[in-house]
């Protein structure tokens, strides 16, 4: 029952990163999250990876794969967005990852707007405790009301949830089991064009080899 109980935290812990402000790029505060008492230096805008090009393959219907090599998926994103890809190293082991961010979003390109109202956060903390499949696909939620609805799906053979929060941050949340991590993708504004224009992307999620 212990167990169980330290699971649902875990999992619910994602859940309430991703109903949390989505925080600009360079403003993520992945050091609430991480088990070090160090604070994490995240990268500024300009030292972030900018996909254009780099790590992508332009398709004939005005979209590119990105490729994040680090997470072994891809994504289907529309050429007018705006990629980031925020990958944390650990600051022990520079051959190791303590977490990773990425920005799927309709500004902060050069030259362009600094908001927008369409963004997809991405967020995968990797120095936690792998979690057993099992018990991420058996885990229930909604007992107090706090999301409109949980589903469970499937894309490409990773398992996973999809939910949108109650109340005023009522963003839409997808959570996948990636190798005993949870990746959780955010999606902001919560309008029912951006949730459609976002599930376009996520769920054009494949496995690749890393």
């Amino acid at each position: 029952m212990l167990r169980k109980a330290n699971i649902f935290i875990l999992i619910s812990f994602y859940f309430f990163i991703a109903g949390c402000n989505i925080f600009p790029p360079g403003e993520t505060q992945v050091d609430l999250i991480q088990h070090s008492q160090t604070p994490e230096i995240l990268p500024s805008q300009a030292d972030v990876s900018e996909t254009t090009g780099i790590n992508s393959v332009e398709t004939e219907n005005a979209t590119s794969i990105q490729i994040f090599d680090e997470l072994g998926i891809s994504l289907n994103v529309p050429n007018e967005l705006f990629v980031l890809k925020e990958p944390i190293i650990n600051l022990d082991n520079g051959q190791e990852l303590d977490s990773y961010l990425l920005y799927i979003q309709n500004y902060g390109y050069p030259e362009g707007p600094s908001s927008g109202d369409f963004q997809i956060y991405g967020f995968i903390q990797f120095n936690l405790p792998k979690l057993p499949i099992e018990d991420f696909k058996g885990m229930q939620f909604n007992s107090n009301g706090e999301y409109e609805y949980i589903d469970q799906i499937e894309i490409d053979g990773l398992q996973g949830y999809s939910a949108q929060f109650s109340g005023p941050r009522n963003r839409f949340v997808y959570l996948f089991y990636l190798d005993g991590h949870i990746l959780t993708f955010a999606v902001s504004e919560p309008t029912q064009e951006n949730k459609i224009r976002a599930e376009e992307i996520i769920f054009s999620m494949q496995q690749i080899d890393k």
